[in-house]
């Protein structure tokens, strides 16, 4: 199973656009998908983001 992280853009939401539309056909195709609604999307941080990411996704990605 392919396993997909979605990241939403500035002041995006997981709703908009193409999303659900991609989230769809990705399950069809049985991969796991998943797109978190990043904090502070009007003032992003890289730190921030990225630790909330790593925290709440559901994916559990292998390392290499």
């Amino acid at each position: 199973m392919r396993n997909v992280i979605v990241l939403h853009g500035w002041g995006g939401i997981p709703q908009s656009f193409w999303f659900p539309y991609l989230k769809k056909e990705l399950e069809h195709e049985k991969c796991s998908f998943c797109i978190p609604q990043l904090p502070n999307t009007d003032n992003p941080k890289l730190a921030e983001q990225s630790e909330f990411v790593l925290k709440n996704t559901k994916l559990h990605l292998p390392i290499d």
